[in-house]
């Protein structure tokens, strides 16, 4: 044999041993980039999932501020209309006009009622049932 054949053998072997080792990393590369991308595609999911719950529970906050809001501005206008009710119910009985039976030991008599004391009560009621609606007492 000569050294050029022996060269040429261990050129040959180099070549297919190395040409063995590029295509055995080439698919070792493969399969870290396909492991890596099912890797970045959970991740993504997670990220896309996580943010989704996030922007859910931001609207969710939004909606029930806006709907105690609206209930607020409502249940005002409610409060603002009684006291109008009886602003003017208290107008219309005028003083001396409501007038209560006074009942003692010795008979009973007419007299002028505190038409203030009843306007109270209507609106603590009036009150009450707005606090109910409000709160939800």
């Amino acid at each position: 044999m000569s050294l050029d054949t022996i060269v040429n053998h261990i050129n040959a072997e180099t070549s297919a041993h190395r040409q063995a080792l590029i295509a055995e990393a080439e698919q070792e590369a493969e399969r870290l980039k396909a492991e890596a991308r099912v890797q970045a595609a959970k991740r993504s999911q997670e990220i896309i999932r996580r943010a989704q719950g996030e922007a859910e529970k931001a609207k969710q906050k939004i909606i029930v501020a806006a709907r105690l809001e609206g209930r607020k501005r409502e249940l005002a206008v409610k409060q603002e209309l009684v006291e109008k009710v009886l602003a003017r119910l208290k107008e219309g009985l005028g003083a001396g006009r409501f007038k209560k039976q006074l009942i003692t030991h010795t008979g009973s008599q007419e007299a002028a009622a505190d038409i203030d004391f009843y306007l109270d009560t209507l609106r603590l009621e009036c009150e009450n049932e707005i606090s109910a609606v409000l709160f939800g007492d």
